[in-house]
């Protein structure tokens, strides 16, 4: 599946783990936006742009959400990596490696 978030194409055709992709307001940040990829494993990867978040124009916000977490209630606990800053290669790399 190809999936368009923010300015970038996202290409999960060949990343076999990919389970569903769906692309959202940010729960938390009405100004922000979402893309949460879920894998087969239960796990979740959330790609971000937010405001004075750790992204800019060019660049996304990651991390890692265990199996069976809302967004809407989680806490930092639930959260196993968060990477900043990251390109849509290295945010690809993050996906392929859950």
């Amino acid at each position: 599946m190809r999936v368009q978030f923010e300015n970038t194409k996202f290409d999960f055709t060949k990343t076999e783990n990919v389970k569903d992709v769906n692309v959202e307001k940010h729960p938390r940040i009405p100004e922000g936006t979402q893309m949460v990829v879920d894998m087969n494993n239960g796990k979740q990867v959330s790609v971000i742009r937010i405001p004075n978040g750790y992204c800019d124009e060019e660049t996304f916000e990651v991390a890692t959400i265990e199996p069976n977490v809302n967004f809407q209630t989680m806490s930092p606990t639930t959260i196993t990596d968060v990477a900043g800053y990251q390109t849509p290669e290295e945010v690809m790399k993050i996906v392929a490696n859950v």
